[in-house]
């Protein structure tokens, strides 16, 4: 009974949700240019005074050499901006910073976890690694096909995360 548990542990951590075999995204976590797009998901209401929306095509583009980020996406209210606004800019990153970024992009892995999600934003990820280009689509819409030219990948939000908390 181990060994069956065992195996089976073995088989999904390897060969990932689908059964597949699970290959990483970036390799060993290098890579050139990486752009993470996510726009869609659930609409808010659109009020008056808003520049953008949930279908604003939120771009966040890292550099490792030099090690940069720029970004162009919709910022929500706060507490100093009534409306949602467009919001650009870029910024030079830490090594530990560009560290955080290749260290979650080794959590994304070619696969689909078999979820049939609703209301979430469509991620994307664009990346330039090793003399090759990847794109890929987050798995959580992985019950309809992909879009042309997309892979499904497992573990994004990782990487989403990481990437979202370096914009300031």
């Amino acid at each position: 009974m181990k060994v069956l548990f065992l195996s089976l542990f073995a088989g999904l951590a390897l060969g990932g949700c689908d059964g597949g075999d699970s290959q990483l995204v970036g390799g060993d976590g290098n890579f050139d240019t990486l752009t993470l797009s996510s726009s869609g998901g659930m609409p808010g209401p659109r009020r008056e005074g808003d520049e953008c929306d949930s279908m604003y095509p939120n771009l966040r583009t890292v550099t490792s050499s030099p090690a940069t980020i720029a970004w162009d996406l919709c910022a929500w209210p706060t507490a100093n901006v009534q409306h949602m606004a467009v919001a650009q800019g870029s910024r030079a990153l830490t090594s530990a910073e560009l560290a955080t970024v290749k260290d979650a992009l080794l959590q994304v892995h070619v696969g689909k976890s078999g979820l049939c999600g609703a209301d979430k934003a469509v991620v994307t990820l664009d990346i330039q690694a090793h003399g090759g280009v990847g794109h890929y689509v987050d798995d959580f819409y992985g019950c309809q096909p992909a879009p042309a030219g997309r892979t499904f990948v497992t573990g994004i939000d990782w990487l989403e995360s990481a990437v979202g908390k370096l914009v300031q």
